[in-house]
Parts: structure tokens; C-alpha cells; sequence
């Protein structure tokens, strides 16, 4: 019974481990930092029109309270 714990808390810890260390790879990521509920009036748009209001989307508009209630994504 002993020895089975021991092997478990091995397995375990190995899993920990592995996880923990993939999860910090890095990641690169590119696009425009747009919050969810200016870019939700354009995700139904063409890609090439999406993409266009995501570049012109202004700080100030993101700033805004609505907008930062709704989140922000890339």
C-alpha cells in the first residue's frame, strides 16, 4: 500500500511538473488590441473590413467605460 502512494505521488508530481513547464512557453502573438464590444459590431463584417476597424479603433474609444467592461482581445 505504501509503495502504490509512493508511486502516485511520483505521477502526480511529474504531471505538475510537465503541465507547469509547458505552460510558460512563450507565445507570439500579432494583430490589434480591441475591446469585445466595438470589435462584436464588426466580427460579422468581411475579414478585410474587420481588420481595417480593428487598426483604426482609437485608445480613447477602448478606454471607454462600456468598453472596458466588455474585455479586450487581439
Amino acid at each position: 500500500m505504501k509503495k502504490q502512494a509512493i508511486i502516485l505521488i511520483a505521477l502526480a508530481t511529474l504531471v505538475i511538473t510537465a503541465s507547469t513547464a509547458s505552460a510558460h512557453e512563450k507565445v507570439k502573438l500579432s494583430g490589434y488590441v480591441v475591446d469585445v464590444m466595438c470589435f462584436a459590431e464588426h466580427a460579422k463584417d468581411a475579414t478585410d473590413v474587420a481588420k481595417k476597424a480593428a487598426a483604426e479603433h482609437t485608445r480613447d474609444c477602448a478606454l471607454m467605460e462600456e468598453c472596458v467592461k466588455s474585455g479586450y482581445g487581439i
